[in-house]
């Protein structure tokens, strides 16, 4: 019975990149186009009614969370995806199945193109997830004391107005960071192998510990 040969993947002339590419630029001008018809009209409507401080504070806000959260995320999701990279264990063919195998392939093909772009996409989402947290900063910044104490923990209500929102603002951003390092750390690292060696080692060593 003949066997029907391998086919490669499908790829795109000049052209249809050509095309691809001058879709993709129109619909990133357009975005920012709306956007920025939108900010403008906000800082004509807040300079009529004579706040526009608060406008100012609150474009400062956003532009900064977006650079701590963007630059914060990005930079640890890059350093674990670094860090994964190369204490990655040495790839040794097995029988046994690997559905991650062919993925790791091409991404050790090219490590700093998706490296790059997994920390960028992931700065992008975070900075622009945490810039609309804005108001919850600046009530941080700006809270104060209500001259009320709770009886249970003799704090001032104002500690669950202003400083507890962002605490758990920090912490929610701290978890989903560190799930998102772990997560692409082990998808790099992980073999079906290593698992099943650390365990034995793992029992090995605890064997040794009640002989001795």
């Amino acid at each position: 019975m003949a066997m029907r040969p391998p086919v490669g993947l499908p790829t795109m002339s000049k052209r249809a990149k050509r095309v691809l590419i001058a879709l993709v630029s129109l619909a990133v001008l357009a975005i920012l186009w709306f956007q920025f018809v939108g900010i403008y009209v906000d800082w004509l409507w807040y300079g009529e009614v004579g706040f526009r401080e608060v406008f100012t504070t609150q474009a400062i806000s956003r532009a900064v969370l977006f650079l701590i959260a963007g630059l914060g995320g990005g930079g640890l999701v890059f350093l674990s995806l670094y860090l994964a990279y190369r204490t990655r264990p040495v790839f040794v063919p097995t029988n046994e199945v690997d559905p991650l195998a062919p993925y790791r392939t091409i991404i050790t093909t090219r490590p700093k193109v998706f490296a790059f772009g997994i920390s960028g996409v992931v700065a992008l989402i975070c900075g622009l997830s945490a810039q609309s947290d804005w108001t919850t900063v600046q009530l941080w910044l700006h809270g104060g004391d209500f001259g009320t104490k709770d009886p249970q923990f003799d704090l001032d209500v104002g500690f669950y107005v202003f400083t507890l929102p962002m605490i758990q603002l920090v912490l929610g951003w701290l978890f989903v960071i560190i799930s998102i390092c772990f997560i692409s750390g082990t998808l790099l690292t992980w073999r079906p192998r290593t698992i099943r060696a650390t365990r034995c080692w793992w029992a090995s060593t605890v064997i040794r510990e009640f002989a001795s």
